[in-house]
């Protein structure tokens, strides 16, 4: 047998005992993960433990209020609020000793130092753990800020509030925070505008002269969007009014002018020749006042489902519409059509995925690892060490003896063929 020959078959043999070797590591891979993880495995769903959390004062401190339920089996641990972070900042979390028998109830409060809780988003996990550090319950809870006693906040900043009306879906839902949530209009005004900001997912400023709001609550709303708000703008023959007033890097679109009630505009060329805005059937926009929108930054994009042009700010988006959404023609638009406008809005937005995936978002690193399909694994990983220890211990001397005795029956060293 050449020497060519014998040095590819023990190539063969090493190939196959490297392979076996990987083999019966994966293997033990895998029995370790199903048995020295399954004594630690809870479902969520079968841990009948439940809380909700309300802000009761947000003054210096925030004091929440937690109500736990328990219609399970006794329960000894802590509970855990983990508040998620946003793209400038990390999230917090505070936890609290917890008793709670079967069939229990129980409130009590918490207090988060304002200036911790006011850089996350407001929202996040709720987690029971366990006296053994197990996560045995955990559910998502929607901003502590007021958000979620009612719905899903609009507020409207328009001089004619009453022509709006639509915009309240006629009942539909929105499907936010994993459920179907009513759609409520609030009325709002330069006097009320800062306390209600942080109430609202969405805030439509209509027929209204912006710079009226003075240069405070001006930035108000540039904080509020920037922060995950989402900000809707109706223009029209008021383009400049509700465009006005803003910084410059904050509002990337501008008024360049206003076609007149009966002539054609981009608007309505747009819809005869392109098809577009196939939503909004029946409705004229030549006879309508329409603004011819400039953008002044790419980052702006154009509106699949309005005329106009949408954009990302900060962890919120800006929506920008050609038209007034206080035009009489808008009585006609449809529940959907609304839902759609809302929709693209807050799809550009960092903090829609964040509300629509709440159960991923602000959870704590410390369990990332831990928790799989929604159980909580609780791996033992001192027995994965062992596993690399003993493939260092016998993998490596067992390849070595066997280059040895390769390099002796080939002639060849460490892979390397020998020159004659």
């Amino acid at each position: 047998m050449t020497g060519n020959r014998k040095e590819h078959l023990w190539k063969e043999k090493i190939m196959k005992i490297r392979k076996t070797i990987c083999s019966l590591l994966l293997v033990c891979l895998a029995f370790l993960g199903i048995f020295c993880g399954r004594a630690n495995v809870y479902a969520d769903q079968k841990q009948a433990l439940s809380a909700t959390v309300t802000l009761l004062k947000q003054e210096k401190d925030c004091v929440v209020q937690v109500e736990a339920k328990n219609s399970g089996a006794d329960f000894t641990g802590k509970v855990r609020l983990v508040f998620s972070g946003t793209d400038n900042s990390n999230g917090c979390a505070f936890e609290q000793r917890l008793t709670l028998p079967q069939n229990g109830k129980k409130q009590y409060t918490m207090t988060i130092p304002y200036a911790d809780v006011s850089q996350t988003r407001g929202n996040g996990i709720v987690a029971f753990i366990d006296e053994k550090g197990n996560v045995v319950a955990k559910e998502a809870f929607a901003s502590i800020f007021g958000k979620e006693k009612r719905g899903i906040g609009v507020g409207v900043l328009s001089d004619h509030y009453d022509a709006l009306g639509w915009m309240s879906m006629s009942g539909q839902t929105y499907y936010l925070h994993g459920k179907d949530q009513n759609v409520y209009l609030t009325q709002m005004d330069a006097d009320t505008l800062q306390a209600q900001l942080d109430e609202l997912y969405f805030l439509v400023i209509d027929s209204y002269d912006v710079s009226s709001l003075g240069k405070e609550k001006i930035k108000a709303i540039e904080k509020w969007v920037k922060n995950g708000g989402w900000l809707l703008i109706g223009t029209g023959e008021r383009g400049k009014d509700t465009l006005g007033g803003f910084d410059s890097s904050f509002m990337e679109v501008s008024c360049k002018s206003v076609s007149k009630v009966g002539e054609e505009n981009e608007v309505s060329k747009e819809m005869q020749q392109l098809g577009s805005y196939s939503g909004f059937t029946g409705i004229d926009f030549s006879q309508m006042p329409v603004a011819k929108l400039q953008r002044n930054n790419t980052n702006a994009s154009k509106s699949e489902a309005y005329p106009g042009w949408v954009y990302a700010c900060g962890d919120g988006a800006i929506g920008v519409c050609a038209i007034s959404f206080g035009e009489k023609q808008m009585q006609k638009v449809s529940p959907d059509l609304c839902y759609g406008i809302y929709d693209q809005v807050a799809g550009y937005s960092m903090s829609y995925s964040q509300y629509v995936n709440d159960e991923e978002w602000g959870w704590s690193g410390e369990n990332a690892f831990g928790v799989i399909d929604h159980l909580n694994t609780a791996l033992d990983f001192s027995w994965l060490k062992v596993l690399i220890v003993v493939y260092v211990i016998v993998v490596g001397p067992v390849l070595y003896l066997l280059l040895c005795k390769m390099k002796k029956e080939t002639g060849t060293g460490w892979g390397y063929r020998r020159l004659a």
